[in-house]
């Protein structure tokens, strides 16, 4: 008789940035590329950001190029604890990604930036809303 083992997943938070140089159709590529590998270590996407385009605070070099801007992608993704280094390893081994942080998400963290700009408009309705009654 076997006993089955319970999968502990956890939530985890992947910050990767792809070279400015790369058009919004091959930025697009990469994103599907992470996404592909999330589902091939049967993992979930929670929530997917683009932060944009921003310069970088120095330069870094990836392929023998010099990159001084990046887009910048944020992922929450869910895996089994297992499944997550060698998610991560591939990652790190994906040409388009010039750089990339990928973290444990706390219980109970700080909202991202989208939210908060949510939760400031849905408040600013309610103050409309209340001032017009």
């Amino acid at each position: 008789m076997k006993l089955k083992t319970a999968t502990k997943t956890k939530l985890y938070e992947l910050t990767y940035l792809v070279p400015g140089s790369l058009t919004d159709s091959e930025v697009k590529k990469v994103q599907e590329t992470v996404q592909g590998l999330v589902k091939k270590h049967q993992g979930a996407v929670k929530s997917e950001e683009s932060w944009g385009k921003k310069p970088l605070a120095y330069v870094i070099r990836h392929n023998s190029t010099n990159h001084q801007e990046a887009y910048y992608l944020h992922l929450v993704v869910e895996f089994d604890a297992g499944e997550a280094p060698a998610f991560e390893k591939e990652v790190y081994l994906e040409d388009g990604i010039i750089r990339h942080l990928f973290v444990t998400a706390e219980e109970g963290e700080e909202p991202t930036e989208a939210a908060k700009l949510e939760e400031k408009d849905e408040a600013a309705e309610k103050k409309e809303e209340k001032a017009a009654e």
